[in-house]
């Protein structure tokens, strides 16, 4: 007999599954659950796999969905494929509300669909000949099972995970295009883990990366209103229960997306604008103020669009909420507007700063204006 072959691995791992699945399974008879719910729910997940989680590994058996990739310290942590993981769990969740007849018959007669809850966690596992064992495997999926304690996507992390997105954003905030805010911690026991596991739902995401895989999703699938569904399920779900102010959130982010990739159109942010006033509840999103603050920017009402974007830009600081920060900064200055000292002085180093970068052209064109530099420098 052979000898077995073992090898430690750094691994980077996910686990998803149906929410309640055992106890929803039961108002149902054997054939109902399987046709109508189980069959659906793999296929899905399983054409999602194939075509949008690149070189990952995955395995998808009953409701339950394992994904993972290895690491070495050459190339750290792949925090790309935390966030590929992160987008495959969205635009999962999102087809299951919208695309699925099941969930969405329940959403008509006012019953809660059928939910996934998601758990990513990062360390070492055994690989043995073409598998993988190990406690960190086993922690992952009871961190999975925390994600029924979210109020929002039930899609929680490691405390290892978080910080290794931190790190990233940190590094590559200049680049980065995803926006992402965590909750705050979630301290529980586990089933078979002697110590709590601290964990954070992610509860807010921007993905140019997801928008992207919706997109080619729809086209995919074309012939059916979509866009329309999601507006009709959003409202419907919202109006009575808050744990689905996500889905709306995610509208609305999507539609933001739409407006920023195709067209620039003022007449469609107007439109979205007006959806977030007409649900008040979003305005307590971050990415909803990112949102009115662009809107106010292009109506040139300043004031109202520095102070949304000086809230962003203290949740994010990223480069998209810095060069409209300034420029907003900016046009108060030159009207006079009484900024505090301290503001004043940030964000002339903040100019000088942002100068230095690797800007797109536009807000390059934008921020080497003559009257801006004659305030900011």
């Amino acid at each position: 007999m052979d000898k077995v072959q073992y090898q430690e691995r750094k691994f980077i791992g996910m686990f998803i599954d149906l929410v309640d699945s055992t106890k929803n399974a039961e108002s149902l008879n054997q054939i109902e659950y399987v046709e109508k719910l189980l069959l659906p729910y793999q296929n899905i997940a399983k054409e999602l796999a194939n075509k949008y989680l690149g070189k990952l590994n995955r395995n998808v058996r009953g409701d339950e969905v394992f994904t993972y990739t290895y690491y070495n310290e050459k190339d750290y942590y792949n925090v790309d494929d935390i966030f590929l993981m992160i987008d495959y769990t969205i635009l999962l969740k999102i087809i299951l509300y919208l695309n699925n007849d099941f969930n969405l018959e329940r959403i008509r007669t006012s019953r809660v669909p059928f939910d996934i809850g998601a758990g990513i966690n990062s360390g070492i596992c055994i690989l043995i000949d073409d598998r993988i064992e190990g406690y960190t495997i086993n922690k992952t999926k009871r961190i999975e099972g925390l994600s029924r304690l979210g109020s929002n996507l039930k899609i929680v992390v490691s405390h290892s995970i978080k910080l290794l997105i931190e790190q990233y954003k940190k590094n590559n905030n200049e680049k980065s295009e995803n926006i992402i805010i965590f909750s705050e911690k979630i301290k529980s026991e586990a089933k078979g883990i002697s110590n709590d596991i601290e964990v954070y739902e992610i509860l807010e995401y921007y993905s140019d990366t997801l928008f992207c895989n919706l997109e080619d999703y729809i086209t995919y699938n074309k012939g059916n209103d979509f866009l329309g569904i999601w507006i009709e399920q959003s409202d419907s779900l919202c109006l009575n229960s808050s744990n689905f102010y996500w889905l709306s959130n995610l509208l609305v982010s999507y539609k933001f997306f739409r407006y920023l990739k195709n067209s620039n159109d003022f007449g469609k942010l107007k439109i979205i604008k007006q959806y977030i006033n007409n649900n008040n509840y979003l305005e307590n999103f971050v990415i909803s103020k990112m949102i009115l603050g662009y809107y106010e920017y292009q109506e040139k009402k300043y004031e109202k669009a520095f102070f949304y974007f000086d809230f962003v830009y203290k949740k994010l600081k990223q480069l998209k909420i810095r060069a409209p920060r300034l420029l907003c900064g900016a046009e108060l200055l030159k009207q006079g507007y009484p900024l505090d000292n301290i503001i004043i002085h940030n964000l002339k180093e903040e100019y000088q700063d942002i100068c230095k970068k690797n800007l797109p052209s536009e807000i390059k064109k934008m921020l080497e204006d003559e009257s801006i530099k004659s305030v900011l420098l």
